[in-house]
């Protein structure tokens, strides 16, 4: 009989503590003693393995050691940060009444998200989806010139990897009778280079960091620290036309640009990236 032994088996168990697999193996030794003397083996060695050993408790375990990044102190401009939270205010007061600051923040998150993945994958027609016009000519001229830069392979954010997300400019100004409002946010994302779920990424991502050894002035030392940690800061303006007694030009929207009712890119920078090592065992 052929038993199918499931695509992800070998990275699961890859991810298991080793005093798990230590322990499993004293089970295993200890059952078959009983069954080679055919004795019926003991519930009390089943139910201490069970106790002492709950496979859900060391996945979680393992999750969360993957998952391990360093506490971050962001120290921002107390007078910039006040400022930014008043201007917001004064554009939720007067401008728009429906804006909530939190559920801006929670979409910007997810734009840099989409947006980077988008830089990230060089997908040219894709990134006129979510930007301005003159967002989509800055972006593309800057895929074209960071196209062979294997950095911006590693910069692979989720929501959760954004540590901080920090508005730090509101404007508002009419233009042409029209009247807009452009919030410029500031992204710290920082991943762990093992916080990945399959095993080809794992690889990949172990790949581009032995290539980058040498750019990144890595030691052999250095680069055997058990945590490597990606971290990026990245610069987006946003823009949205807040125009309310708009009429038929309002309603028009150009082909595969993004509706100017609606928060898109109109600027979009990594202003620094890096990759450090993080011992946990040190703290």
């Amino acid at each position: 009989m052929l038993i199918k032994i499931p695509s992800n088996f070998y990275s699961t168990f890859r991810k298991l503590p080793s005093s798990f697999l230590i322990q499993t193996f004293k089970l295993l030794s200890v059952c078959k003693r009983f069954t080679t003397t055919n004795q019926p083996i003991p519930s009390t060695v089943l139910l201490s393995f069970r106790q002492n050993h709950n496979w859900k408790r060391h996945m979680e375990y393992s999750n969360r050691l993957r998952k391990v990044i360093p506490k971050l102190v962001y120290l921002h401009n107390p007078w910039i940060y006040l400022v930014t939270q008043f201007n917001l205010l004064r554009y939720q007061l007067f401008w728009d009444r429906n804006f909530s600051p939190s559920e801006f923040i929670r979409g910007a998150k997810q734009a840099a998200v989409v947006v980077t993945n988008t830089i990230r994958n060089q997908n040219i027609d894709g990134i006129s989806k979510f930007t301005t016009p003159r967002g989509y000519k800055q972006i593309t001229q800057d895929m074209l010139l960071s196209r062979e830069d294997t950095r911006l392979k590693l910069v692979r954010f989720e929501v959760e990897h954004f540590r901080r997300t920090i508005p730090i400019k509101v404007v508002t100004k009419f233009n042409n009778g029209r009247k807009y409002c452009l919030i410029d946010v500031l992204f710290v994302g920082l991943r762990n280079t093992k916080d990945f779920e399959t095993i080809e990424e794992i690889l990949e991502i172990k790949s581009i960091l032995n290539n980058l050894q040498a750019d990144l002035n890595m030691t052999h030392e250095v680069s055997s620290i058990s945590h490597r940690i990606v971290f990026a800061e990245i610069f987006i303006r946003f823009r949205r036309e807040c125009t309310t007694n708009g009429g038929k030009d309002d309603q028009i929207e150009s082909q595969g640009q993004a509706n100017d009712k609606d928060w898109a890119v109109g600027f979009y920078k990594i202003l620094s990236f890096d990759v450090f090592n993080y011992n946990q065992r040190e703290k």
